[in-house]
């Protein structure tokens, strides 16, 4: 008798639930999409605390069996270990004026892997970018570049010292984002150029963005188009991620 009970008194609460559910104002719906599905693999150590100062750290990146620290205060800006244990191989790369000094260093944005020779593109600013070989400068104890890319020549030279960030996409081919703050006022979308480096030309150039002209006007607009660009190691496909306007934009 009591199980039958309890069995009644279930199948009630339950036909009261659903018609609860069914009356009450729907939920907006939500749609998660998963598309970090090649992500890179997390990476745990199991070693004695290294000695330095977190607030000290320009950048970091992992370029293969290397973990590269920029230290933008060091003298040698390039403190490198080695993975996974993490032992200290050696620093280089000075900040200054000098043929192979960086002025301002800008962030680690991409590497290369070339017949087993690790290649950090470094970017001295209004200078070059360079390909960085990480094992040889280790050897040398200096910096020493694969190539260099200077930006002398006349339409390359006035695309750079407008930019605020470059990738390389292939031999001498550049991807060009124009700084926020050198963009014409009648259009502040974000302006992409893609910059043949070998003879001086502008191949194509296009918007990654279409906001609004209310978005665009706006005084805080600055803030509101902060964003973090990633880009495949194919070169063929890029993400842009606005900081605050909860949006990423996925470009071929």
């Amino acid at each position: 008798m009591r199980k039958a009970l309890l069995t009644v008194i279930s199948f009630t609460l339950c036909l009261y639930i659903t018609s609860c559910s069914q009356s009450s104002k729907p939920e907006k719906a939500r749609t998660i999409e998963t598309i970090a599905t090649d992500a890179q693999q997390t990476l745990s150590f199991n070693h004695e605390p290294l000695s330095i100062d977190p607030i000290g750290i320009g950048d970091i990146i992992v370029t293969d069996t290397f973990l590269i620290l920029a230290l933008n205060k060091e003298e040698n800006m390039l403190h490198v270990y080695n993975l996974p244990h993490l032992q200290f191989l050696g620093s280089f790369q000075k900040i200054g004026n000098g043929p192979d000094e960086v002025i301002l260093p800008s962030a680690f944005t991409q590497w290369f892997n070339k017949d087993g020779q690790i290649q950090l593109v470094m970017r001295s600013y209004q200078k070059f970018t360079g390909l960085l070989n990480i094992s040889k400068s280790l050897i040398e104890n200096k910096a020493i570049y694969d190539n260099k890319y200077t930006y002398n020549a006349p339409k390359g030279k006035n695309s750079f010292q407008q930019s605020s960030v470059s990738y390389l996409l292939g031999d001498s081919i550049f991807l060009i984002n124009r700084s926020i703050i050198m963009r014409p006022q009648d259009n502040q979308n974000d302006f992409f150029e893609v910059y043949d480096y070998k003879n001086d030309s502008i191949l194509r150039s296009f918007y990654a963005s279409n906001f609004p002209k209310e978005l665009l006007e706006h005084h805080g607009r600055d803030q509101a188009f902060q964003k973090d660009i990633a880009i495949s190691n194919d070169c063929k496909k890029m993400v842009i991620a606005y900081r605050f306007l909860n949006m990423i934009s996925i470009v071929n």
